[in-house]
């Protein structure tokens, strides 16, 4: 089982102390938070030597899979960071399907909006798939009053309808939206590739330390070592909740010693 760390808690102009990271764990960036040149800059020196993987997050600020908008772009733009996908040797390419939702939606504009969803994403993963790219559909909660479009049954539709389909589950967005992760666990077995791993109280999506919130973490890391032992695990914590390099070693070893304690692992 493979930890990474999230940029979201180095934003642009602290990306190069990526570099100081632990070498085991791997790297994940915000792609569209800053430009190519610095990516290519800072992954230079961060993925040098680096045992751990590298993934992307592809951009979703201004890409909604769920209203209308030309296809072609939505296209363009998904692949501005194939370059650097390939470059640095990525494992997932993490996507939205969509954007908040502030006012309540009528049941079939809903679900004309989720049809809409389920075609984008067939053809973008079979787009991604030929130029040798695994794309991975995360789940969605955002709180605060705001609502996402799928709720767990309608998000794992996606993959009962489209076997091509691979997952990454959000454990923050999850906590938030009441997901069953044991069920997604068992139900995806390897399509579920990766975790957003983060914290929150159940009412704002907060990317605190784990251990910090409401979430069972015994419960997600001994089903995840059970159904997923190859996913990546993504340690995604906003700046403001890290106060040291060791917070992210220390935080993988604690959930690894979850498993160990269940006899179910140990880590390498």
């Amino acid at each position: 089982m493979n930890f990474s760390v999230s940029s979201l808690s180095f934003p642009a102009p602290r990306a190069f102390e990526m570099a100081k990271l632990d070498k085991s764990l791997g790297i994940e960036i915000f792609y569209e938070w800053a430009g190519k040149t610095l990516w290519e800059k800072s992954l230079e020196a961060a993925m040098e030597g680096r045992e751990g993987p590298f993934s992307i997050h592809a951009p979703f600020m201004c890409f909604d899979l769920s209203v209308e908008r030309d296809m072609p772009w939505l296209e363009a733009y998904l692949a501005e960071a194939f370059d650097i996908y390939h470059r640095f040797d990525a494992d997932g390419y993490v996507l939205h399907t969509n954007a908040p939702i502030i006012s309540p939606l009528d049941e079939r504009v809903a679900d004309d909006r989720r049809k809409l969803v389920a075609e984008r994403l067939h053809r973008l993963n079979e787009i991604c798939a030929r130029e040798g790219i695994a794309m991975l559909v995360e789940n969605l909660g955002f709180g605060a009053g705001r609502k996402t479009l799928f709720n767990f049954e309608q998000y794992m539709k996606l993959f009962i309808d489209d076997e091509t389909l691979l997952a990454l589950y959000d454990t923050g967005h999850g906590n938030l939206e009441g997901y069953d992760i044991e069920q997604m666990q068992k139900t995806l077995g390897d399509r579920l590739r990766g975790y957003h791993l983060h914290d929150n109280g159940g009412k704002t999506d907060d990317h605190q330390r784990v251990f910090t919130g409401t979430i069972d973490w015994r419960s997600l890391m001994n089903g995840a070592v059970r159904y997923t032992p190859n996913a990546n695990m993504v340690m995604e914590y906003n700046e403001s909740a890290v106060d040291g390099m060791s917070n992210y070693i220390d935080d993988a070893k604690s959930l690894m010693a979850l498993i160990e304690q269940r006899g179910f692992g140990e880590m390498a």
